[in-house]
């Protein structure tokens, strides 16, 4: 017994020196495609966090910018005064750090070859060209494995805390939040609960300040209806597009789990117990409520929901958990019949994972068209005889093309204050860069 023991302690040591090996590698390889990524997959968002989390040094009242995202500035703020790139090797590194978060998750559970969830997180499609990009999905992803993380190891009101700052980087993520608490209620853990509550209250009072309102966490939500911007819309989208989202290798996998989960709570005749019911309401419930909530929103064109994939990002390792399930139930299966084919498996899925995100997207990640164009015309406009004229535009992305502080207003403003009579604030001179979506759409002028 005490062989059986030693022998085990021996692979626990090589897998956990592999596992570094392993995520160090691959922070080597992401770094390298992320500094050969012109271009970003989170689009014109990506520079506009960047940009806001690098001017909140010289305007402090950015940091409360709901748009923003509170706690992703004050977090990207460092990594941002290295511009666009310094907020991207930070998503890396929060990219590495998740994986590596869900890894421990996962062998919290007893899953077989718990290792390859790293690979499983990363390479999962949206996750991987969201991770080369400067925006909000990663930290926001990082936040919520970090609290099943400190849950796994029944530190509850550290878990809560973190939590709590999930809705200030991503607002939706307030919707997993009754999930944890019916957790420690079960766990009888009630002195934790409070602590979801840790960032509202934090950035509820600080902002008072600033707005004259303690309640601006919520009356400042910069999000509305797109009806009108959207176009036609459907329930099932983010179902319908499970390609690009989680890979078919993952999303089948995903499929299989959900059903194991099920099955096993029948067999427990509906009682929520110790495995099961982490399971449940930390993994697939969360899981199942935001991705339901985006569902819905986008069906009904509200809470400033334009159907994009990337939102889908942030709850992505939790996903990945439940298909790991899928995937430990498989290998139960043919443990049966013989575990001599669980290594082959293992090994083909793991390499049709590694390869999808690759087939479904280009990588490393070029400039799209509008942002060639973009450059194009910041290189034009630097070398013109405008340069240097008061500057107004529908794409914040400019500025950062031509190094522009884009919160001095003495220089250059972002969109016209009136659409409909810009005499009334537009001064002798001054140059406007238009363009097809944020100046038609969000600022309501027409090339016309």
């Amino acid at each position: 017994m005490l062989e059986s023991f030693q022998q085990k302690q021996a692979m626990r040591f090589k897998e956990k020196h592999f596992v570094l090996i392993l995520l160090s590698a691959l922070t080597i390889v992401f770094t390298y495609l992320t500094v050969r990524s012109s271009g970003s997959f989170a689009g014109a968002d990506d520079l506009y966090h960047t940009q806001i989390a690098r001017y909140s040094w010289k305007y402090p009242h950015l940091l409360l910018d709901h748009w923003g995202k509170p706690f992703f500035t004050l977090i990207a703020s460092p990594f941002a005064q290295f511009g666009n790139m310094g907020a991207k090797i930070m998503n890396v590194l929060f990219a590495i750090l998740t994986a590596f978060l869900t890894y421990k998750i996962a062998r919290h559970l007893n899953y077989k070859f718990a290792w390859l969830i790293i690979l499983f997180v990363l390479f999962a499609p949206i996750y991987c060209v969201l991770a080369l990009s400067g925006n909000i999905e990663i930290l926001a992803g990082l936040i919520l494995v970090a609290s099943v993380y400190f849950y796994s190891k029944e530190k509850y009101i550290v878990g809560n805390i973190i939590l709590s700052f999930g809705f200030f980087v991503r607002n939706e993520l307030f919707i997993v939040i009754p999930f944890f608490v019916i957790y420690t209620i079960l766990r009888k853990k009630y002195k934790s609960i409070p602590f979801v509550l840790t960032a509202y209250v934090l950035y509820s009072i600080i902002g008072y300040f600033y707005y004259h309102d303690i309640f601006w966490v919520i009356t400042k939500i910069p999000y509305g209806n797109t009806r009108g911007l959207v176009g036609e819309t459907s329930l099932f989208h983010y179902v319908n597009e499970s390609k690009l989202l989680f890979g078919l290798p993952l999303a089948y996998l995903l499929i299989i789990g959900l059903t194991g989960i099920l099955v096993k709570y029948i067999q427990n005749r509906f009682l929520f117990t110790g495995q099961n019911s982490f399971e449940i309401f930390l993994i697939v419930l969360p899981f199942l409520a935001y991705f339901g909530g985006h569902s819905y929103l986008y069906w009904k064109a509200t809470g400033g929901s334009g159907g994009s994939l990337r939102v889908i990002a942030s709850i992505i390792p939790l996903a990945v958990l439940v298909s790991m399930r899928g995937f430990d139930t498989i290998l139960a299966f043919l443990n049966r019949k013989g575990p001599v084919l669980q290594y082959p498996l293992a090994m083909v899925i793991t390499y049709f994972v590694l390869v999808t995100p690759f087939k479904v997207y280009t990588i490393p990640i070029p400039d799209f068209n509008d942002l060639a164009v973009l450059r194009q015309t910041a290189k034009w406009f630097k070398n013109s005889k405008y340069y240097g004229s008061y500057l107004i535009y529908g794409d914040l992305r400019i500025t950062n093309l031509i190094n522009m502080d884009p919160f001095n207003n003495q220089t250059n403003r972002w969109y016209l204050m009136d659409s409909k009579h810009p005499e009334k604030w537009v001064r002798n001179g001054t140059v406007y860069i238009w363009d097809a979506h944020f100046s038609t759409n969000f600022a309501g002028i027409q090339l016309d």
